[in-house]
């Protein structure tokens, strides 16, 4: 009896055991491909490929020479803030309106360039410039530094961050911070 036992309890364990091994053989059902599910990846053919990757180049392209004109528009603005206070000796809200306009398209810029908000709002030593002690001296250092960051952004290519060009857009972005506060 004890054995007959025993082999029932082998039998019965053998029997488990292929049970778990056949289970465990399972093949995963295979993907339908008129329905594919949501966690398929698209994976385009080799042109369609090669064409996305050619319109995300020319929109990188696109990009850089906007952030170019962009800094070129900065450089006019300041140009022309520059001409106003020679001719009227103040500003008036013309020109303020277009010192927001060149501190707008200055932190664009910067955006574009790969840099941050400056918390810096004092002229330490490693500025591009010092603190210009009257209005005046601000709008020609404001003209002067404005043309270093247009100068750095056209040697700049779409494929390098230039730390100078976003250095001098801080200072730019100071001086123009500066002027409003002296207005």
């Amino acid at each position: 009896m004890f054995r007959s036992s025993t082999f029932y309890v082998l039998l019965v364990g053998l029997v488990a055991a292929f049970c778990i091994g056949v289970n465990a053989q399972v093949t995963p059902p295979q993907p339908n491909p008129l329905f594919p599910k949501a966690d398929d990846k698209f994976d385009p053919g080799g042109g369609v490929r090669d064409m996305l990757k050619k319109l995300e180049i020319e929109k990188e392209k696109k990009d850089f020479e906007e952030m170019q004109d962009r800094a070129k528009q900065a450089f006019d603005l300041s140009n022309q803030l520059e001409k106003s206070l020679e001719a009227n000796k103040r500003f008036t809200d013309k020109e303020l309106a277009k010192l927001d306009d060149l501190e707008k398209l200055v932190k664009r810029v910067r955006k574009d360039l790969g840099g941050s908000d400056d918390d810096k709002t004092d002229f330490g030593e490693d500025d591009t410039s010092a603190k210009p002690g009257s209005f005046e001296d601000a709008v020609k250092a404001l003209q002067t530094v404005t043309g270093k960051m247009y100068e750095e952004v056209q040697k700049t290519t779409r494929f390098t961050v230039s730390g100078a060009a976003i250095q001098t857009s801080n200072a730019v972005l100071r001086l123009a911070q500066l002027l409003k506060i002296f207005k």
